[in-house]
C-alpha cells in the first residue's frame, strides 16, 4: 500500500531508528555486531549477553560479524564457564567476539574450550582474566565464587575478639583457613565450639600451631589463666605430676622446708634432717648431729657419747655419765668408763668430754661407770666424821674402841665400855676389839 505521509517510514529488522514520532525518522541505523533486532520499527536493537523480558536465555552470549543482525541466533554461547557479567552487558560494552567472554567467577584459565574450576580452597571473585588464589593471611575460604571471611572469634565471658589467627587443618605452615573452622584463638586461649575460653589454670598454651592448651610439666606450676607458659617451681623443690596449678603443690627435697612467708625452699639449718621429699624435717635424735644445712641422715656420736642440743656440729657430743675422758676436754678425746673410786656427771657447759673426778678422802665405789659424788662411800675402817655428813665430805679413820666394816657412810661404830681396837685406828669389825686394862678391865 502507498504511503503518504513521512509517518508512515520505519527501521527495516535490523536497524533501530534515530528518531520516533510525531517527529519525522532522521534516519535507520544497523544493530552493531553484538547486537540484534527481529522486527521493523524504531525500537533499540537487543544485545547479546542481557536479561530479555526475564529471560537468562541470552546470557554468556557473544555476536560476530557482520552488523545488522535480524535474529537471536546471531548470538553464540561463550566457552563453558565464561561469558560476562549481564547486567554491565550493553550499548557501551557489547560482547562483540569471542574475545568479549571472560571467565565466570570461580572459574580461571580461559581457553577455547572453556575455563577452569579454581582449584581446593582457591577463589576468584566476578567476571574477568584473573587467577584462581588462596585466601589473605587470616582469612577463611567460604566458596570458590564468593570472597573469603576474616576470622573473628569471641572470648567466653570477656569483650576480647581474637581476629585473623588460623591454625590450617591441611597445614599448619598456611596462613589461611580452609573454612570458619580453621579459624584460632590468641596464645593462651583454646577454642571450644565457636568461643575462645582461657585455658585453665595448670595450663598453658604457647605455640600458635596447636589448638589445644597443654599441662604444666614437671616440675613446674601456673596459678593463673589465659597463660602463655608455666612457671618454675622454687629452686630445691619438684611436682610428681604434671598439670600443677600452686605453687604450694611444689614438693621440697629431703633436707629443706617450704618458706611460705618468703614463698621459696629454704635449707634446713645443722641439727635438723629431712629423710623423705616434702616432710618437715626433724631434730637429730640423741646421740647424733649434723654440722651442715640440707641433710638427709644423721652422723652418729662415737661411741659412749649422747648429743646435746641443737646437735649442730660434733661438739654437740659430750661423754655419758660415769664415762670420762683420760685426756680431759680435747677435741677427739675418747670416752671410757670412770674406774673405781673415781665418778663423772658427765658434760657440764663447756665441757664435753671432761675427766672423772676422785671420791673424797677414805671413800670408794662399788663399780666402775659411776655418774654421781653419792656413790663413793666409806672404805673399811673409815666412816662419816659426824652423822648424817654430806655425802661429798670425806671419811675418817675409826678411832680406837671404834670399827667400820665400810660400804656405807656412816660414822663408825662402838665396840662398848672400855674397849680399845687393835690396831688403834681403822678397825673394820666388832672382832678387833679388847679391853682396856689400863681401866683393869678384863673379858667377863
Amino acid at each position: 500500500m502507498a504511503s503518504n505521509s513521512v509517518y508512515d517510514c520505519t527501521c527495516l529488522v535490523g536497524h533501530f531508528g534515530a528518531g520516533a514520532p510525531p517527529e519525522p525518522v532522521t534516519g535507520c541505523e544497523p544493530c552493531v555486531v553484538g547486537s540484534f533486532k527481529d522486527s521493523a520499527g524504531f525500537e533499540l536493537c537487543i544485545f547479546c549477553g542481557t536479561t530479555i523480558d526475564g529471560s537468562t536465555e541470552l546470557h554468556n552470549t557473544f555476536g560476530n560479524e557482520p552488523p545488522a543482525a535480524t535474529s537471536h541466533a546471531h548470538c553464540v554461547s561463550c566457552p563453558a564457564y565464561s561469558g560476562q557479567d549481564h547486567a554491565v552487558v550493553g550499548a557501551g560494552a557489547p560482547m562483540q567476539g569471542l574475545a568479549a567472554c571472560v571467565c565466570m567467577p570461580g572459574f580461571d584459565s580461559f581457553a577455547a574450550s572453556g575455563c577452569v574450576q579454581c582449584g581446593a580452597y582457591k577463589h576468584r571473585l566476578g567476571f574477568g582474566a584473573g587467577v584462581c588464589e588462596h585466601c589473605a593471611a587470616g582469612s577463611a575460604f567460604t566458596e570458590s565464587f564468593q570472597a573469603c571471611v576474616q576470622c573473628s572469634l569471641s572470648t567466653f565471658g570477656a569483650v576480647l575478639v581474637h581476629v585473623g589467627i588460623v591454625i590450617n587443618s591441611l597445614d599448619v605452615a598456611l596462613p589461611w583457613a580452609t573454612s570458619t573452622l580453621d579459624c584460632a584463638c590468641d596464645l593462651g586461649y583454646v577454642r571450644r565450639s565457636d568461643l575462645c575460653h582461657a585455658c585453665e589454670v595448670g595450663f598453658f598454651r604457647n605455640d600458635s600451631t596447636d589448638a589445644l592448651c597443654s599441662q604444666c610439666a614437671l616440675h613446674s606450676y601456673q596459678n593463673a589463666t589465659g597463660s602463655t607458659g608455666c612457671r618454675t617451681c622454687p629452686a630445691h623443690s619438684f611436682t610428681a605430676q604434671t598439670g600443677r596449678y600452686a605453687v604450694e603443690q611444689c614438693l621440697y627435697f629431703r633436707g629443706y622446708e617450704w618458706d611460705s612467708e618468703r614463698q621459696l625452699c629454704v635449707a634446713r639449718a645443722p641439727g635438723f634432717f629431712g629423710e623423705h621429699d616434702n616432710i618437715r624435717c626433724a631434730p637429730f635424735a640423741d646421740r647424733f648431729y649434723s654440722d651442715a644445712k640440707a641433710q638427709t641422715q644423721c652422723l652418729p656420736c662415737v661411741a659412749h657419747e649422747f648429743s646435746l642440743a641443737p646437735r649442730d656440729s660434733a661438739a654437740a657430743c659430750a661423754c655419758d655419765p660415769g664415762l670420762g675422758s683420760a685426756a680431759g676436754n680435747v677435741p677427739g678425746a675418747s670416752c671410757a668408763l670412770c674406774p673405781r673410786g673415781t665418778y663423772a656427771a658427765g658434760w657440764a657447759l663447756g665441757t664435753q668430754r671432761p675427766a672423772c673426778l676422785a671420791c673424797p678422802a677414805a671413800k670408794s665405789t662399788p663399780g666402775t661407770g659411776n655418774s654421781v659424788v653419792d656413790v663413793c662411800v666409806c672404805e673399811p675402817g673409815h666412816g662419816d666424821a659426824v652423822e648424817n655428813a654430806d655425802r661429798s665430805a670425806p671419811c675418817v679413820a675409826c678411832t680406837s674402841g671404834r670399827y667400820a666394816p665400810g660400804g656405807r657412810n656412816v660414822a663408825c661404830a662402838k665396840c662398848g665400855f672400855g674397849t680399845v681396837t687393835e690396831p688403834a685406828l681403822g678397825a673394820q669389825s666388832f672382832d678387833q676389839y679388847m679391853c682396856n686394862t689400863l681401866l683393869g678391865l678384863r673379858v667377863a
